[in-house]
């Protein structure tokens, strides 16, 4: 039973990080980061990146990389 536990939430780790290396970015969200960038680290870039990549608006990623990362 454990190890069927284990397996799936793996399965659902992997599958998110498949999912956000899949889903492009939009234009618009593309210059939204490239103004964006000029005031923030690579870090927080990257992790705002990763956040729209999984569905979040351009507002939300910005809001959970300050809290998390930091500027």
């Amino acid at each position: 039973m454990l190890m069927l536990i284990l397996y799936e939430s793996t399965r659902k780790l992997v599958g998110d990080i498949d999912v956000a290396k899949r889903k492009k970015l939009t234009k618009r969200q593309t210059n939204a980061l490239r103004k964006h960038r000029r005031h923030h680290t690579k870090k927080h870039m990257k992790f705002m990146r990763t956040q729209m990549r999984k569905g979040k608006t351009f507002t939300q990623a910005h809001k959970a990389a300050m809290k998390k990362v930091g500027r």
